[in-house]
């Protein structure tokens, strides 16, 4: 801790190094092997505390969650302000509840997931992907579809131009996923390209929109719609 600047949060790393203890000494033995770097790499000794104290909380409800999240944290904390930091630390513990698979995951990809998805549209990130859960032919619960989702929807919404757009992107793809969750991948894998060629991002909104009219009756439609768009907007020009 002292190579690494951080000696003034010894206590603070103490204080987590124990709550950790007291509930998995395997994790807070990586707790403590991993934490030097981890805690050297915040930006500022009040950016470590919050995070500690944060961890320090989490601790008491999910040992492992705390363990991902302090190990996150810094990167976390280069792309989301301050004061937003509990609010998705919240959103992270209740997708834990729900499953804890998936909230470690959260937590592991958090970093690039707040580097594109606003904190007020998260929740409705998370919905998209927890959708996407489906059984395999076995009747075992398949997560391939949501992680690979929490995995890479990051970057692929990082493509997109426009704040706007990828709200729009998330909520079509989440509406395509409550009929049929592998039309909704597709849908989101090719939504880059496919608004790459719309002219602009006023008529990129308006075909989102009327896809999501489109998506609430049949997802196949909404696909064929999607794929032919840009061609018809290149036929119509700037015709009403």
């Amino acid at each position: 801790l002292l190579r690494r600047g951080a000696w003034e949060s010894v206590v603070s790393w103490l204080d987590l190094a124990v709550a950790l203890a007291e509930s998995s000494g395997a994790t807070a033995l990586r707790y403590a092997k991993e934490s030097p770097l981890v805690l050297g790499l915040f930006e500022s000794a009040s950016t470590r505390e919050r995070a500690l104290g944060l961890a320090l909380e989490l601790a008491d409800r999910d040992v492992n969650v705390a363990l991902e999240f302090i190990r996150a944290a810094p990167a976390l904390l280069a792309v989301l302000p301050d004061a937003q930091l509990a609010p998705w630390v919240e959103v992270g513990l209740d997708l834990a509840k729900l499953d804890h698979i998936l909230g470690l995951e959260f937590f592991r990809q958090s970093p690039s997931i707040a580097a594109v998805v606003p904190m007020d549209q998260v929740r409705a990130w998370v919905g998209f992907g927890v959708k996407l859960i489906t059984q395999n032919s076995l009747g075992k619960t398949d997560y391939i579809g949501t992680m690979e989702f929490f995995r890479t929807s990051p970057a692929i919404l990082g493509d997109i131009q426009g704040a706007t757009v990828r709200k729009l992107v998330v909520e079509l793809g989440s509406l395509l996923a409550d009929r049929d969750p592998h039309r909704a991948i597709v849908c989101l894998a090719e939504s880059p390209t496919l608004l790459r060629s719309v002219p602009s991002e006023a008529w990129r909104i308006k075909l989102l929109q009327y896809g999501m009219l489109i998506a609430e009756r049949d997802a196949e439609t909404t696909l064929a719609y999607l794929r032919q768009c840009p061609e018809i907007l290149a036929l119509i020009g700037d015709s009403a």
